[in-house]
């Protein structure tokens, strides 16, 4: 086995007999350009895995290639901070290795190739001579593994990392490709530059994903859960293992330590870790079923009939409002009128009401009419089924001293929620944990970031593999599922075709006495009693798909459509040179470069003129390249923490801000009655709205506690303090090194790749993230637009 010749940190690498086997069944992917989807519960597998198969190539496949004289070439997406921390302390054993060099050397010269010793391009052959050559005739034990497999980053463009004193090793192996090129921008394989043997996608570091498949790839997962192997099905071998398989195999291969990249487990452990049970699928019935469905099946037929972007937008915004909801549209309103990222429902069908496409097309008019069905005469307008079953079985399990923990998908269903169960439970918000009910953030479990642990797990809805993932994720006696019948159907449909693919891993896992329950047939079999067997003819899932994807787009019809919902904001329209546009309004100023002072300037609104180029990052002219940062980051790193420190800051101070039905006005009162010394309100509002990173003075964030009554703001003041005085400091490093950017030559961008890889940052991800627009023009006309659009870059 490969393991044999390596070291890691100089000590052995030890995997079990079963890994081994994995290894084995998948060490000539590479020659045989196979495309394959591996689901294995641990993501520190994925660098072992890469470099055993890279090394069986270069040491014993390149034999079967047609030009064997051609080192291979590798292309890997991930997180290329830790696999390059992984590789670096990776080591050859030299007494095992050098053998494999005169095995090469031996093989080319019996075919005919002279090997010549100041050839670079076959270093591959005569690295006994080089090396013994760079350590003047005493080799080390462990040779460094880049020395002899060389390593190139980069995002779109890459650059060789230095081997040896003053790149001696690299100078005397200079002709052929890098084996490794290492990456985490997946959008490399859209127009890839260079040719590479194989490529290795680690879809465990990013949710994104590209709908089409090389080649020669292999993706991998660490969990079967996700919707991403739904779009590879019939494209590639599938081979998962996942905590259920994994449960069948002897109790010896189980429970056998595994060192791996400074990390010991078992699969016994993965399998504790990642297995699922006690999950209950509770069937919601609703007066609205049928209006669903054909909502969902309409807005597909005007989807492929290219109907008007924004129009259909609102619609899937609506219709997947009502399947995910555990609240009343009205309950919804109440709170989303407050908040800038959400549109009220209310105001999104008064939208579609008065679109101009109202009378083009009968099926947008059906869709329209379904809509107001489902949410005034079916009611949902005034209550949830959902939230009535979940309330039945909350106040049972409250009344057994069980802690409830709610899966809640933003933070208008949460406070919404919490005031219900208030009501219901007759207690304050603030009492809600001490009756035993918490809340955990969907996007924080699946990032890791927040850890659950209750009694019973709520979940109010399931549409994607994506929301059952939540339940590998956390830790419960029980979970319970409520879901409506489309919701089951969608989820229906993608674990059958899931469970109906061949899964290759059955061949390493001995089932001998019973058959073998994957993850996929524990889902489906709690699922599909709800199902009528006429009802698997209708394939939602396309349909929902788009759904999601419709709501992630960015358009505007602003400049031949004024919004004139209730939170209308007023804003003028300032449009560029290359014909892109954004609207702006005097709540916030933008970024503007000074060339002659060699700095972004912040200007107000009206100091803005024709001329002036703007800065956006990430197509936003108010976001901070600090927020870029925080993408890139490992989850343990300060800032990191810091920031979801003040994250959490912010939602207690929303939610008490909310609940108390204030006004900044009335706060402001308050507050200057408890001796603050500031005298504007709008800083109460910008703490909110995460354009601000909290109060600059220690003394400010003990006042609010004491006027909004939040104990853990007087409590720990000083933690939530430092955490913002940190990222205020690493925020000013940001602005810093994006001034540095945006004027630097060429050869001093170079060198301030230093700084960015500190941040798991590139040039090419600047250059991706960063734009600069030159005005053409400011428009006097006073354009009603949504608070959500303020600020943004539009170049449709």
């Amino acid at each position: 086995m490969m393991e044999e010749l390596l070291v890691f940190n100089s000590s052995d690498i030890k995997i079990s007999m079963f890994e081994k086997k994995i290894l084995a069944a998948l060490e000539d992917i590479i020659l045989n350009k196979l495309n394959v989807a591996v689901c294995y519960p641990n993501q520190h597998f994925f660098p072992f895995l890469v470099l055993h198969t890279v090394l069986k190539d270069y040491i014993e496949n390149y034999k079967y290639r047609k030009d064997f004289t051609k080192r291979i070439s590798v292309l890997v997406i991930t997180n290329k901070k830790k696999i390059l921390n992984y590789l670096e302390n990776t080591g050859f054993i030299y007494s095992q290795l050098k053998y494999k060099f005169f095995e090469k050397h031996k093989f080319f010269r019996d075919r005919g190739v002279f090997c010549d010793l100041n050839d670079s391009y076959y270093a591959q052959c005569n690295w006994n001579h080089i090396l013994n050559d760079y350590y003047n005739g005493k080799i080390p034990e462990i040779i460094p593994l880049d020395f002899i497999l060389p390593i190139a980053i980069g995002y779109f463009n890459f650059r060789q990392l230095n081997r040896g004193i003053r790149n001696k090793i690299g100078r005397k192996d200079n002709k052929q490709r890098p084996v490794f090129y290492i990456t985490d921008n997946i959008n490399i394989l859209k127009n890839m530059e260079f040719e590479v043997d194989y490529i290795f996608i680690d879809y465990t570091y990013t949710r994104k994903f590209l709908n089409f498949v090389p080649n020669g790839v292999l993706y991998y997962f660490d969990t079967p859960i996700d919707d991403r192997l739904i779009y590879l099905l019939n494209k590639v071998q599938l081979w998962n293992f996942d905590a259920k398989l994994l449960s069948y195999l002897p109790k010896g291969t189980i429970e056998g330590k595994i060192a791996m990249n400074n990390n010991e487990y078992s699969i016994q452990d993965l399998v504790k870790e990642r297995d699922v049970s006690n999950v209950h699928i509770i069937y919601v019935k609703s007066e609205f079923e049928n209006e669903i469905a054909k909502g969902l099946d309409l807005l597909n037929q005007l989807s492929k009939k290219k109907f008007d972007p924004y129009d259909l937008k609102i619609i899937a915004s609506l219709l997947y409002s009502a399947i995910r909801m555990p609240i009343s549209a009205t309950e919804y309103d109440l709170i989303a009128e407050l908040e800038i990222a959400y549109d009220p429902i209310n105001e999104l069908l008064n939208e579609l009401r008065e679109s101009d496409n109202r009378y083009e097309d009968e099926d947008f008019e059906k869709i329209l009419i379904l809509i107001e069905d489902i949410f005034y005469k079916k009611g949902l307008d005034k209550k949830s089924p959902k939230f009535e079953e979940m309330e039945n079985l909350l106040i049972s399990e409250i009344n057994q001293g069980k802690r409830v923990g709610i899966v809640v998908s933003n933070k208008i269903v949460s406070l919404a929620l919490k005031e219900q169960l208030s009501l219901t439970l007759q207690c304050s918000i603030d009492d809600l944990k001490s009756k035993g009910v918490y809340f955990y953030d969907k996007k924080g479990i699946l990032e890791g970031i927040e850890k659950v642990d209750c009694d019973c797990l709520i979940m109010y809805s399931a549409i994607n593999l994506e929301d059952l993932r939540i339940l590998e994720l956390c830790n419960y006696k029980k979970a319970m599922l409520y879901l409506y019948k489309i919701e089951m159907l969608s989820l229906e449909i993608k674990l059958k075709k899931l469970e109906n693919t061949d899964n290759h891993s059955i061949e390493l896992i001995d089932s001998r006495t019973k058959p073998l329950t994957s993850m996929y047939r524990y889902f489906y079999n709690r699922i599909k009693h709800f199902i009528p067997r006429d009802d698997t003819s209708r394939d939602f899932v396309d349909i929902i798909s788009e759904i999601n994807q419709e709501n992630e787009k960015s358009t505007s019809i602003r400049k031949k459509r004024m919004y004139k919902g209730k939170n209308a904001v007023k804003a003028r329209l300032v449009e560029f040179t290359d014909e892109s546009y954004m609207f702006i309004n005097g709540e916030f100023r933008a970024k503007v470069l000074n060339r002659r002072a060699k700095k972004y300037e912040m200007k107000k609104y009206s100091d803005l003129k024709n001329g002036d180029e703007l800065l956006f990052i990430d197509n936003d002219v108010r976001r901070e390249l600090f927020e870029v940062f925080i993408d890139y980051m490992d989850q343990s790193e300060k800032s990191i923490k810091c920031y979801h420190l003040i994250q959490k800051w912010r939602q207690l101070y929303e939610e008490k801000f909310y609940n108390s039905r204030l006004t900044d006005e009335q706060l402001y009162k308050r507050m200057k009655n408890n001796g603050w010394d500031k005298i504007t309100k709008a800083i109460l509002k910008n703490w909110r709205s995460g354009y601000s990173y909290g109060p600059r003075d220690f003394e400010d964030i003990i006042c609010l506690g004491q006027v909004l009554s939040i104990d853990e703001f007087i409590n720990n003041a000083q933690l939530y303090y430092s955490a913002m005085q940190h990222v205020r400091n690493e925020r000013r490093n940001a602005a810093r090194i994006l001034n540095k950017y945006i004027f630097a030559s060429k050869a001093g961008r170079e060198k301030m790749l230093s700084e960015l890889e500190a941040y798991n940052l590139s040039i090419d991800q600047l250059d991706e993230a960063v734009k600069v627009k030159r005005i053409k023009n400011i428009q006097e006309k006073v354009y009603y637009i949504k608070p959500s659009e303020l600020g943004i870059l539009f170049e449709d």
